[in-house]
């Protein structure tokens, strides 16, 4: 965004937002936040993206996913922003500060820098002190440094401003409001390429799969339903076996004592009036044996979608979650191998090899090292590999979430409650649970944890475990490039 057009959105939030009510902070995206607002007139969205390819701030008309789990930064201006009290822009920047209200009518500054690939976000308090920033910076020069609890100072003059693209020229004039025209570019833009672009593909791609499969399991079901009663045609057979003297050839209907049912009651059966007693009898069994096998055939339908649902929403976890580049390239190559993306190039060449060096690690308070999954892929690795069947597996109960192992040092080794619950809350922070005052996880050792035949990556079976209710808990300080902060040897 260029100073002309910053100018033009910036005199336009101040006129819509000075005032107004925040309602709901999220973060859809892995660059992007929307404050939710009410003016006493109506609800608007605000944008706020630190893409640095793509930095931008405007008013959104489109529906962005909550998704269940805020990331810190996120987290942060949930507890601390309750109002926009103003709009400006630093004069000759591409910078505008939000002047907020807190819940106890405390002051704030939410600075918005979009400097290319300078772009942050940084929250600071009435004194001008730095509560919080999106991308910590200690490296910075001079006294600039972003970091918590140092002064926010400007940055140095800027170089240039950028130009902003002459497509976005004639969308400007076409569009009723400068949000409109910026928004209507850059979802052209991001539609078509980069990452935030690949990562709302699929998205919706998962999302109507899920809605398919769950049509699928609904009909499913109701078939179930029909042939709950295949063991009621087995019990006529034998019915007519036992009461075959009582019967005779052009015969159209029998009424019988049910012995199965107790206290036994009378029941009319149907008889075809062409065959004999022997041979009604016999086609009672057929119908069962026809019956029963369709029965399997349903139930090994309805495993199947069920499996298929739990892994497309741990897709959809992941893919909400996604914080690197790697994180879409190792989600597209599952998707890719699943048959629902169209292979694009080499996958082989494209997918992470190092699985160990993607995952997610930490120390509980007794010492013991505990590790986690990204996705569906390192959660595979992590527990088929990585795990010992002596070490302890963590994973939220019937949420999507990331696989976390604790590895004991001795195969006797009693670990203590507070180390154990320690990992079950990582557990339930990095699932769909996060957000929750407690979650259900399930504790087990990884001996007991089994990956069922033909079972899509990530899915597994547990065959016994215990529960532990925990506080989700994520790291505090967890960077955006994990991978790169994780090289360690992890045993």
């Amino acid at each position: 965004m260029d100073l002309r057009l910053l100018e033009a959105v910036t005199a336009e939030l101040r006129q819509k937002l000075s005032g107004a009510r925040i309602d709901k902070i999220f973060q859809p995206e892995a660059d992007i936040l929307i404050l939710r607002l009410w003016n006493g007139r109506e609800s608007l969205r605000l944008l706020l993206s630190p893409a640095p390819r793509f930095p931008r701030l405007h008013l959104t008309t489109r529906g962005f996913p909550n998704p269940a789990a805020p990331p810190r930064f996120c987290q942060l201006l949930r507890a601390r922003l309750s109002r926009v009290r103003q709009v400006e822009q630093v004069p000759g920047e591409r910078i505008v500060h939000l002047l907020c209200q807190g819940p106890q009518k405390e002051d704030y500054l939410l600075a918005v820098e979009l400097l290319g690939r300078r772009a942050n976000l940084v929250l600071v308090d009435a004194l001008g002190l730095i509560v919080d920033v999106w991308a910590r910076d200690d490296q910075g020069e001079g006294a600039r440094q972003l970091m918590p609890g140092r002064p926010y100072r400007l940055p140095d003059p800027f170089s240039r401003p950028q130009a902003v693209s002459k497509e976005i020229l004639p969308l400007e004039a076409m569009a009723e409001s400068p949000s409109a025209a910026v928004e209507a570019y850059y979802e052209r833009l991001l539609g078509e390429t980069g990452e935030l672009g690949e990562q709302r593909r699929m998205l919706k791609l998962i999302t109507r799969r899920l809605a398919r499969v769950r049509d699928r399991l609904d009909k499913i079901q109701a078939e179930e339903n029909v042939l709950r009663e295949v063991e009621s045609w087995r019990e006529r057979g034998e019915l007519l076996l036992a009461n075959l003297y009582r019967l005779k050839k052009g015969m159209s209907e029998v009424a019988l004592d049910d012995y199965y049912q107790d206290p036994p009651r009378l029941v009319t059966l149907a008889l075809d009036p062409r065959l004999t007693p022997a041979e009604n009898a016999e086609q009672y069994f057929r119908r069962y044996k026809k019956m029963r096998r369709g029965a399997e055939h349903i139930a090994r339908r309805l495993e199947e979608s069920r499996q298929e649902l739990t892994w497309l929403e741990e897709v959809r976890h992941a893919l909400e979650q996604v914080q690197e580049s790697i994180d879409l390239v190792s989600i597209r190559g599952e998707l890719e191998e699943a048959g629902l993306l169209a292979a694009q190039g080499s996958l082989a060449k494209r997918q992470p090899t190092d699985l160990r060096a993607r995952l997610r690690s930490a120390t509980s308070p007794g010492g013991y090292r505990i590790f986690w999954g990204r996705d569906n892929r390192t959660n595979d690795y992590l527990t088929r590999e990585l795990a010992e069947a002596h070490d302890w597996w963590f994973h939220a109960k019937d949420l999507p979430g990331s696989h976390l192992v604790l590895k004991v040092r001795r195969r006797d080794e009693e670990v203590p409650e507070e180390d154990l619950r320690f990992a079950a809350a990582l557990a339930a922070g990095y699932s769909r649970g996060a957000e929750a005052g407690k979650v259900e996880v399930m504790l087990t050792r990884a001996s007991e944890v089994r990956k069922p035949k033909g079972a899509p990556p990530g899915l597994v079976r547990v065959q016994s475990y215990r529960s532990l209710m925990v506080v989700p808990k994520k790291l505090p300080d967890e960077k955006k490039n994990l991978a790169i902060c994780f090289r360690e040897d992890i045993i």
